[in-house]
């Protein structure tokens, strides 16, 4: 009896290793489907780095045209009504 399993075993293993691969949409979706908080989280940080990568694309002015200094001496003492740290 114990021979039997084993060796039923063993040829369940060689018939899972000679059986095709999914392909890879198959793959992600039952990936979405058994895991749905990773592929959030796959998702997130793929976004992330797609709008890290097209930043340049997706930027309105070049970085070095910001004058943060300028703006905030032109902003006076007095334009505020309480005291600002």
């Amino acid at each position: 009896m114990i021979a039997n399993q084993t060796r039923e075993t063993a040829e369940a293993e060689a018939l899972t290793a000679l059986r095709p691969k999914a392909a890879l949409p198959v793959a992600l979706l039952r990936f979405c489907k058994n895991q749905p908080l990773g592929a959030f989280g796959a998702a997130v940080l793929i976004f992330a780095v797609l709008i890290a990568f097209l930043a340049p694309v997706l930027s309105a002015h070049a970085p070095t045209d910001i004058a943060v200094a300028e703006t905030s001496l032109r902003l006076s003492v007095r334009s505020f009504w309480a005291p600002t740290n």
